[in-house]
C-alpha cells in the first residue's frame, strides 16, 4: 500500500485532477518530502482516502494542505471502518475533514 507520499506524483503531475479515490497509508508522524516538492498544480476539490489507516490526523492534515492546495473535501469509507468496528479510524478521519473543512473557510 502506498504512503501519503505516493500522492505526491499526482500533485504535481496532473494539474487538472480534481477528484481522487485512492486507499493509502497514512500512519506516521511527518512526510518531509512534502517540504521538498515544487509547488503543487494539482487542483484537487474531492480526496476520498476510503479505509486508509491513520494515526496522526493533524500530520496528514499539515501534509495534504501542503500537497493539495485547494482540496475542500475528503471523505473515507465508513461502511469498512465499521465493519470491522474501528471506531478510532473513523474519528481520526472525521477529525482530519473538520480540520481541512476548516481551514479552508478561514481563508476565505
Amino acid at each position: 500500500m502506498a504512503t501519503l507520499a505516493g500522492l505526491l506524483p499526482f500533485a504535481v503531475h496532473c494539474p487538472k485532477l480534481r477528484c481522487l479515490h485512492i486507499e493509502v497509508n497514512a500512519t506516521g508522524q511527518s512526510w518531509p518530502c512534502a517540504e521538498i516538492i515544487p509547488t503543487p498544480s494539482c487542483r484537487l476539490h474531492q480526496l476520498n482516502l476510503s479505509g486508509s489507516p491513520i494515526d496522526c490526523p493533524y500530520a496528514v492534515v499539515d501534509f495534504l494542505l501542503r500537497v493539495f492546495l485547494a482540496v475542500e473535501d475528503i471523505w473515507f469509507d465508513v461502511l469498512t471502518a465499521g465493519c470491522y468496528q474501528n471506531h478510532a479510524l473513523m474519528r481520526a478521519w472525521k477529525e482530519v475533514r473538520r480540520a481541512l473543512i476548516q481551514d479552508n473557510t478561514t481563508d476565505t
